[in-house]
């Protein structure tokens, strides 16, 4: 099967990258961000790169930045992009590229990859046999509070709670809220210290301000883990264990995944930045 033909550009459009796979002459079935089949087109030695053609001032300039503030625009657009790359990680192992990551011509594209083929590849390779799950502690802090009050209290000897012992009982409280940080930083650690275990890499990233289906939580850390396939259900075990005994304390791991290893990325010097900016053009 020939590969495909590369998406002639008019000077109102540029090259939308989602990813780049290992190279295959095989057709991409996907519908891209224009309404057309997005194209898989090889780009280096080994190398292909799956990209669509979209409308350069949807996505650069004035108009983008209008986009990219409206949820509307951006998330059909945002939840196409990481269905193309899923997709595309059926067939074997991704490099993926960030939401919006433009280029003005092929010859452009093809210039940026080459200069990094043995990076590429040998991340490509990496990936081929290891997964990104994500791990999200979510905390209870008022449960966690009260958790802690109950570590340190002793049985009250009277029937009903007195003056002086309601006031004891405040006091423990407070000491209990002011030192939940504390007893999270121990756990945290502890936690992390056990998944590490499983794991071949790790990236701390910054704890999401809401969290989904949990509104009484706040995200207390946000990791992503390189995990070989294989210790994959070893990772879950450490999860289901950290929950066992954490939970009850208001403590709460999330774990998804696989993902596309978007956190594990080499760092491309000349990689466009992404977003409504305008890279690459």
């Amino acid at each position: 099967m020939s590969p495909s033909p590369p998406p002639a550009l008019s000077e109102d459009q540029a090259l939308y990258l989602f990813c780049l796979t290992r190279r295959s002459a095989a057709s991409f079935e996907h519908d891209g961000l224009s309404g057309q089949a997005v194209r898989r087109l090889p780009v280096a030695e080994g190398l292909s790169a799956v990209v669509d053609a979209v409308d350069r001032a949807a996505w650069t300039g004035p108009q983008a930045e209008e986009n990219m503030r409206s949820l509307g625009w951006v998330g059909p657009r945002a939840t196409r992009h990481e269905n193309v790359v899923e997709r595309a990680m059926e067939e074997g192992p991704v490099y993926p590229a960030r939401f919006g990551t433009l280029y003005s011509s092929l010859e452009r594209l093809r210039t940026t990859v080459t200069a990094h083929v043995e990076t590429l590849t040998a991340f490509l390779t990496r990936v081929e046999t290891a997964d990104e799950w994500a791990v999200k502690g979510l905390l209870a802090r008022d449960r966690a509070t009260a958790h802690l009050v109950e570590q340190t209290s002793a049985p009250e000897a009277e029937d009903e709670e007195t003056g002086t012992a309601y006031l004891k009982r405040r006091k423990k409280e407070k000491e209990a809220r002011r030192s939940v940080d504390e007893w999270l930083g121990e756990v945290t650690q502890t936690i992390k210290d056990t998944l590490m275990e499983t794991a071949s890499e790790i990236r701390t990233l910054d704890p999401q301000r809401t969290v989904k289906d949990d509104t009484d939580r706040s995200m207390a850390f946000n990791w992503a883990f390189l995990v070989d396939q294989d210790r994959c259900d070893a990772l879950r075990q450490a999860v289901r264990r950290a929950n066992g005994r954490h939970k009850p304390a208001g403590l709460k791991l999330r774990l998804t995944g696989p993902w596309p290893p978007y956190n594990f990325r080499p760092n491309l010097a000349d990689e466009p930045s992404g977003g409504p900016e305008g890279d690459g053009l």
